[in-house]
């Protein structure tokens, strides 16, 4: 029997047929009405056999019962159907599959490939346009090329029209309005089953009885839209948008849609990389990924790299709701997640252990009070607010406090009572127990069990460089033989370490610890050799923080990384959260202008390049070529591959190498002071894109550009190949292995020596031993040439010449000649001029030798009297010429 205090009965009944002065009175046994004026009801339990009545109920399990025992199943095939019973769901959809089944018989299908042995008649006609299949031949009256009219038309396959035309409804023959079949009426309504599109669907208004109903995700961000076409091959997507809509998406927004292709279903992940118009934009892959965004597509912009504006979105599934803050990334972290309703179990994905629905939530703020509902759907009750022990005040409705032993609960709006047995404004919740007997001394209970070894806890961060004692040195030696005799500096099978407070390195092979460097995994070596005790001293921290602008923090209180790079060095483990406490240095530069498209690259990367490929998987191919090496991990064990091959189905050690000799370092920032990066063997140190495909490879003293080619030699040479190019501010200044001319002045070129043996200057050609144009033969065309070799200048025009210089030519050798053969009958052709005047003794020809005259005046012998200036007076020199041929000189 359970007492209830304060026992409370409501005013009316809920009952409309109980009349209010009526009441009941509750039991074991069963329930007697108390007759107050009201009509008696009892109530008619499981096993009560009483037949029902207008003055009786049956309880909640009875009417259960009651309704399960009406009800057809779907095997039950013995139960009559009448009108007191009825089919279950199951059943029913099992009769009508069976109806539509038989249905199937009697109607010709629309929606595939059908046929009927018996008459179809078209009693308003048919028209097509594209041709008619008919198996048996047409009956019809008329018969012309686009129309057919007819009274009967028989058609055993199907009816093909390019176009048609009809005044009335279309329908199906078993159409019935709002049940199966389907019309389309002639005022534009269609009533059928389903609607499928292949494209874009645009109405006014889109209702399903005013019902959404979304499967998936359903986003509320601040960007996205509907991809209307793609280019792939660009990267360039091009948005929907409908007149006067403005994109609402950003350079750097995180995107991500959901399309269904001919695989199924898939998830392209995308970053916005340029604005090109108003509904065109660039984008991005994300990393690893290689879906791409698809005509119709609806993408979501759930965040931005950069933008923190952009960086707030919610979206809700079937199962929960989540908000979501600073999302900078591709993927939603722990501290993202500002708010879920609904189920909680995934939240387990961030370390939050949380099951069932509920809500998650970081802050909440209330006003009003919080009320629980009892199990029986209708009872509610305030939950209390605890103030504690009681103490003189105002305290409100539903306040509960301790006093005097006892709880109790403020059932007035507002008071200042006390609260005791006879206040009128609290209520007694639990009264105070009485004090027990105390009981005898119990003895000493068994040494419980030992609990269960707790889980592993993660490795934590590797804590910064203390400050270092007394100074010690790490020395390294290399040799081919296991005890290090004799020793090098030079990379071998063994290398040797030795620890020291001396900047020396020990000369001798004993002073280290020798190991292998290369070959199989071997056993567990010795303790390596300590190194000298150090002074005790504190523990140096280093704190790193980032900022995106340089005066405040980035997302998660710094520790995203930004454009800046925060640090200090302390005694205390806690990062401080004041930001001038961190001495800041920029290490993201601002984005460049766009540059031009490269040309053609060069040869790639010599040697093959590292590639870790993860655990080993089953029929994978693997290579080991020029360039490329994979490595992979297989129980616990990095192998490094020997040969391109497939994996097939099981792990063959013949095809690998043991590769644990070797760590990968992935880090965003390495600080190193005074350190050195040993390149061992052919290996190489790449800095440049993460594809591998443009950078530059340091090996072998050598720094070298993996397109073009440029070098930074090992003997501290730049080597620059054939067809590579430098650049002076932004232009080209060697290209193809010569200075562009913009580089020269070509209007004041001061140059001490030039040495050229082809080209032009000016017009004139160059060679090794002569410069100009023409030569030796002389022009019976129109031109002008000059020439000058080594032993003649010469100069042509049509039909005359002009050469001096001892050269030889046809056998004849020349100190001078000079040729005018122009036809000019009616004028004078001059060879050479003379005019010497003004001197003592003015000779304008001294000969020393004979004269040829190759043309002659008509006669073959004249004398020319030539008056000349001979020992110091005017004298007469008679010449006798014969065949032009000078042969006596007499005075």
């Amino acid at each position: 029997m359970i007492e209830v205090e304060n026992k409370k009965v409501p005013h009316s009944f809920r009952n409309k047929y109980l009349r209010n002065s009526g009441s009941v009175s509750i039991s074991t046994t069963t329930p007697t009405p108390i007759n107050g004026g009201g009509v008696d009801l009892d109530v008619l339990k499981m096993d009560d056999g009483r037949t029902s009545s207008d003055n009786n109920v049956f309880s909640s399990l009875r009417s259960l019962f009651e309704i399960k025992s009406r009800i057809i199943a779907l095997t039950d095939n013995n139960t009559a159907l009448t009108d007191d019973n009825t089919f279950s769901s199951l059943r029913i959809r099992q009769e009508l599959d069976a109806a539509i089944d038989a249905l199937k018989d009697l109607y010709l299908s629309k929606t595939a490939p059908d046929e009927t042995q018996f008459l179809i008649k078209l009693l308003g006609g048919l028209i097509v346009d594209n041709g008619l299949d008919v198996t048996k031949g047409i009956s019809t009256d008329t018969l012309t090329a686009t129309t057919v009219t007819t009274q009967i038309l028989n058609v055993l396959d199907k009816l093909i029209a390019k176009s048609a035309t009809f005044s009335g409804d279309i329908s199906s023959n078993d159409y019935a309005e709002g049940l199966i079949g389907w019309l389309i009426g002639k005022d534009g309504h269609i009533d059928a089953k389903s609607l499928r599109l292949r494209d874009f669907l645009e109405v006014p208004e889109l209702r399903y009885n005013r019902v959404s109903i979304v499967s998936g995700e359903e986003w509320n961000a601040p960007g996205g839209g509907i991809i209307e076409r793609i280019d792939e091959s660009n990267r360039i997507i091009y948005l929907k948008l409908e007149p006067a809509e403005i994109a609402e998406i950003e350079v750097d927004d995180i995107c991500k849609g959901i399309f269904n292709d001919s695989t199924g279903f898939q998830t392209a992940y995308f970053r916005i990389t340029e604005k090109i118009g108003d509904s065109t934009f660039k984008y991005a892959l994300r990393s690893g990924t290689t879906a791409h965004p698809c005509k119709a597509m609806h993408f979501v912009s759930y965040g931005n790299f950069t933008n923190k504006e952009r960086q707030k979105s919610s979206y809700s599934t079937q199962s929960y709701v989540r908000y979501l803050t600073g999302v900078n990334g591709w993927e939603i972290s722990k501290e993202m997640i500002a708010m879920q309703l609904g189920d909680l179990s995934n939240l387990k994905l961030f370390g939050i252990e949380m099951t069932g629905h509920s809500a998650y939530l970081r802050n909440v703020y209330m006003t009003g009070t919080i009320k629980q509902l009892s199990n029986d759907g209708i009872t509610e009750v305030p939950v209390p607010a605890f103030k504690g022990v009681w103490t003189p005040g105002t305290y409100w409705y539903y306040d509960e406090v301790v006093c005097n032993g006892s709880t109790w609960i403020c059932i007035a709006d507002k008071t200042i009572q006390e609260p005791t047995d006879n206040s009128t404004d609290w209520l007694k919740y639990v009264s105070k127990g009485e004090t027990g007997v105390k009981g005898d001394k119990g003895d000493k209970g068994d040494t419980g069990a030992t609990g269960a070894k707790g889980d592993k806890g993660d490795t934590g961060p590797t804590g910064s460089q203390g400050i270092p004692g007394t100074s010690q040195y790490f020395h390294v030696k290399y040799s081919a033989n296991a005890n290090g005799n004799p020793m090098s500096d030079t990379p071998n099978t063994y290398i040797g370490t030795a620890v020291t407070t001396s900047a020396t390195a020990p000369t001798g092979y004993a002073s280290y610890k020798w190991v292998q460097l290369k070959g199989s995994q071997g056993p567990k070596g010795d303790q390596g050799i300590a190194g000298p005790t150090g002074a005790n001293g504190q523990t140096s921290y280093l704190h790193i923080k980032y900022s995106d602008n340089g005066t405040t923090f980035t997302a998660n209180n710094g520790e995203t990384p930004g454009a800046y790079i925060g640090q200090y060095t302390d005694f205390t483990a806690a990062d401080s959260n004041t930001f001038s406490a961190y001495t800041w240095t920029k290490v993201k530069g601002d984005k460049g202008d766009k540059g031009d498209t490269g040309a053609t690259g060069a040869t790639g990367l010599p040697g093959a390049l590292i590639r870790p490929r993860g655990e080993w998987k089953a029929n994978t191919n693997y290579v080991n070529n020029t360039q490329y090496r994979d490595t992979i991990i297989y129980n616990g064990n990095t192998y490094s591959c020997r040969a391109d091959h497939n994996s097939g189905s099981s792990f063959d050690v013949t095809k690998w190498t043991l590769f644990n000799e070797f760590i990968n370092v992935a880090t965003h920032l390495l600080v190193a002071q005074n350190a050195t990066i040993d390149i061992l063997g052919t290996s190489g140190l790449f800095i440049g894109n993460q594809a591998k495909t443009q950078g530059w490879l340091m090996t072998g003293g050598s720094i070298k550009h993996n397109i073009t080619g440029l070098e930074l030699t090992a003997d501290g040479k730049l080597s620059l190949p054939k067809t590579g190019a430098i650049l002076v501010g932004g232009k080209t200044f060697i290209s193809d292995g010569k200075i562009v001319a913009d580089f020269i002045d070509v209007n004041k070129l001061v140059v001490k020596r030039i040495e050229a043996v082809d080209g032009t200057i000016g017009g004139f050609k160059i060679s090794a031993n002569s410069i100009g144009t023409g030569s030796t033969s002389i022009p019976t065309i129109d031109k002008k040439e000059m020439f000058l070799y080594d032993d003649m200048i010469g100069f042509n025009s049509k039909n005359r010449q002009v050469i001096v210089g001892p050269f030889s030519t046809m056998g004849v050798d020349y100190l001078g000649r000079f040729y005018d053969h122009r036809s000019r009958p009616y004028d004078i052709n001059r060879g050479v001029s003379i005019s010497v005047t003004g001197g003592r003794d003015n000779i304008a020809l001294a000969i020393d030798g004979g004269i040829v005259v190759d043309g002659k005046r008509g006669i073959d012998e004249y004398i020319e009297i030539a008056q000349v200036w001979h020992n110091g007076s005017t004298r007469t020199k008679v010449l006798q010429f014969k065949n032009g041929i000078l042969f006596s000189a007499t005075w």
